[in-house]
């Protein structure tokens, strides 16, 4: 699992979580695999990929001064969560809004699957 992470360490993404992070949004992705051809999985897939890429970004700035990666990676995902469902991505997307709340709460999930994984990695 190391090996597939690297990318995730080139981007920015903590040595200490890459790992767990990467495993945890392939194990989203996986869930995801069944429903790709609907909207709101593609959404989903799509946000997933952009939190990581959002908190590579911040991880970089915050290099060095972060004590729980993995909390900094939940609030991410938490926000990216609440900002997607004020824009236009659903409508954009074509995402029934009665399926918004799925792809959020995959999000939010996401994160907070890091922090569990992080404290409690068996």
């Amino acid at each position: 699992m190391r090996n597939r992470c690297v990318g995730y360490v080139y981007l920015g993404v903590p040595l200490s979580i890459a790992p767990v992070l990467w495993e945890t949004v392939d194990n989203m992705l996986l869930s995801l695999e069944a429903h790709i051809e609907q909207s709101w999985a593609q959404l989903a897939s799509a946000h997933l990929s952009r939190c990581v890429f959002e908190f590579a970004c911040l991880a970089r700035e915050r290099r060095g001064v972060d004590c729980y990666p993995e909390a900094t990676c939940a609030m991410v995902f938490h926000q990216s969560a609440s900002r997607l469902m004020l824009d236009a991505s659903a409508k954009e997307w074509n995402v029934p809004v009665v399926m918004m709340p799925v792809v959020t709460g995959i999000l939010i999930a996401c994160g907070e699957l890091v922090v569990a994984r992080v404290a409690h990695p068996d």
